[in-house]
């Protein structure tokens, strides 16, 4: 429950800067900075790197982004979804994720455990932005 409270919150908040309107919805993608939220684009430039997540309470953790899959809906809204892969030793659980970029400032994504391969335990973030 204070997983919703906090997506509340920080989505009011920034629709407030914004007059309004966020440019990211839904329970899964808010925007916390002025940088504003990625686009797919971004997110696809990034591919293969290793992202640093940031969690209240816990060290930092660094997920490498796999892959970015288009889930095209219609014009000026962007639907897609990351995954991600991490550490097996250091299992994150569904939750709200700080991430900051050098060109995006800071968001949060709320990660979904996706399972494990060989290479470590994966996650999935599922976004819908105005484009």
């Amino acid at each position: 429950m204070s997983n919703r409270r906090q997506f509340v919150a920080t989505t009011l908040g920034a629709g407030a800067l914004l007059g309004g309107m966020a440019p990211a919805f839904a329970t899964q993608a808010t925007r916390v900075a002025d940088g504003g939220f990625p686009s797919k684009a971004q997110f696809e430039s990034l591919q293969g790197q290793a992202l640093e997540v940031h969690a209240a309470g816990r060290a930092r953790a660094t997920l490498d982004l796999v892959a970015v899959s288009d889930h095209a809906c219609c014009q000026r809204i962007e639907q897609f979804s990351l995954l991600l892969r991490g550490s097996p030793e250091d299992l994150l659980s569904s939750d709200i994720y700080g991430f900051a970029l050098p060109d995006s400032g800071r968001f949060q994504l709320r990660l979904e455990p996706s399972g494990e391969d060989a290479r470590g335990a994966l996650y999935r973030a599922d976004i819908t932005r105005f484009a």
